[in-house]
């Protein structure tokens, strides 16, 4: 289990608490697919690696999880890729579709469809994106 430790830590490049302590409940788990262990691990972990992680199978996994606040993260992480903050943008939650209108990555096409967006709080994100031109 020790490889598990390393392609996790690899994949997050960091030593913060949250990856040490998913990574030891990864070999309590016997996990070797990184993807399985984030999409079973606790919530705050899966939060975590969405919003830190740079590696596109791990966003797109995560940008299907059930709970909002884990897609929220992989809509606000600046390496996710844009097919799937377009897929994102259509989130029944304002709050994920919030983080795609302020990610600087979201193409100039998905904020002027955000731009229209019934929520207010999305459409000043919209408006505060450097990428936005109405």
């Amino acid at each position: 289990m020790k490889d598990v430790r390393i392609k996790y830590q690899n994949l997050l490049k960091t030593n913060e608490i949250p990856c040490i302590e998913a990574c030891n409940w990864a070999e309590e788990q016997k996990y070797v697919d990184v993807v399985d262990l984030v999409q079973n691990a606790k919530l705050e972990w899966r939060q975590w690696v969405a919003f830190h992680t740079f590696d596109t199978d791990t966003l797109l996994a995560l940008a299907a999880d059930q709970d909002s606040a884990v897609r929220k993260a992989v809509a606000g992480n600046a390496n996710t890729p844009t097919d799937t903050l377009l897929a994102l943008a259509a989130d029944q939650y304002w709050a994920v579709r919030y983080a795609v209108a302020g990610n600087a990555n979201t193409p100039t096409d998905t904020l002027l469809a955000l731009a229209a967006d019934q929520d207010s709080d999305v459409r000043k994100a919209v408006a505060g994106n450097a990428n936005y031109k109405p």
